[in-house]
Parts: C-alpha cells; sequence; structure tokens
C-alpha cells in the first residue's frame, strides 16, 4: 500500500539512521526508521504508528517540519525534529541506531541505496 519514512534530526542537525536487523529485509544495513502503510491508514498516521513501534516514541503532525513525497510509488518520507533524542534501549526494532550527518551517511557503505536517493534527491541536509 506505500511506505512512511522518517528523517529524524537532532538539535545539531544530524539525521537517526536505524541498522536493520539480520533477520528483517535489508539486514545489516542502515537506513531510516519508518514502515508500510496499512490499509485505510493515512501516510502521517503510518509514520506515527511506525516510530511508536520502532522507537517508543509519539510524535505528532506538528513534528513534521516538511513532507516529500515519490506518488508513482506511494512513498512518502517526513522531516522531523527531535524534541530529545531516543534512548538506545527504547530500539525496538533493529540492531542499532546512530546519528550522522548527511555526507557521513553517504560515505556508509551498507546504507540502503534508495535512502542515499532520497537525501540526494529531495536535498536533505
Amino acid at each position: 500500500m506505500g511506505y512512511s519514512g522518517a528523517i529524524l534530526k537532532n538539535k545539531e542537525g544530524k539525521i537517526l539512521f536505524q541498522l536493520r536487523d539480520e533477520g528483517g529485509r535489508n539486514p545489516n544495513k542502515w537506513g531510516i526508521f519508518g514502515g508500510g502503510i496499512k490499509k485505510n491508514e493515512t501516510p502521517v498516521n503510518a509514520l506515527m504508528r511506525e516510530i511508536k513501534e520502532e522507537l517508543g516514541i509519539r510524535i505528532s503532525e506538528s513534528d513534521i517540519l516538511k513532507k516529500h513525497t515519490f506518488p508513482f510509488i506511494n512513498y512518502h518520507i517526513f522531516e522531523i525534529h527531535l524534541k530529545e533524542n531516543p534512548k538506545k534501549e527504547n530500539l525496538k526494532e533493529g540492531k542499532n541506531m546512530k546519528f550522522m550527518a548527511k555526507k557521513e551517511f553517504l560515505k556508509t557503505k551498507n546504507a540502503l541505496l534508495r535512502v542515499k536517493i532520497f537525501l540526494k534527491v529531495f536535498k536533505i541536509n
């Protein structure tokens, strides 16, 4: 049905990335937090649900700074300013998480190509 993903930025402007689990899709790859949009769910509601499931934090529509869309594949990427940094012990999905600058992520060998494309196409800094 589509995908909603989050570019979660801290006060320093770094982005929070997730290292995927070995048993899931894209194992051992760095990507962004997010997931599939369920039937009768809006992209924003899917995003809020996924962030709660994966990080244990609540976000609201007022936290969204910008929305980017690939309409032909139903992908929605939201830029969000985090009020506080999530705690590693609250990570519910993924092996690890890390804040990185865009340049650092783009040089990461095991980063998901589609996330690199999102960052470049949408000129996310």
